[in-house]
């Protein structure tokens, strides 16, 4: 089993994450993150911006679960 976080300090804007906020997640013993981007509409959030979110996932360790948008 992997365990994940969900809400706390994660931001409901995918633009937000930073290293720091991966680090943080690594920190605490989780392998990944579930979320909700509330600020980010599934249907028009750039592709280049969900290709940055995942390089600085991957860059940092941590996977993505699961996430969803509004």
């Amino acid at each position: 089993m992997r365990f994940g976080m969900s809400g706390c300090f994660l931001p409901a804007d995918m633009d937000e994450v930073t290293p720091e906020i991966c680090r943080r997640v690594r920190a605490l013993g989780f392998t990944g993150i579930f979320t909700r981007f509330a600020r980010n509409d599934p249907h028009t959030t750039p592709v280049a911006g969900a290709h940055r979110l995942r390089e600085l996932l991957a860059d940092e360790g941590v996977r993505l679960f699961q996430v969803t948008g509004y």
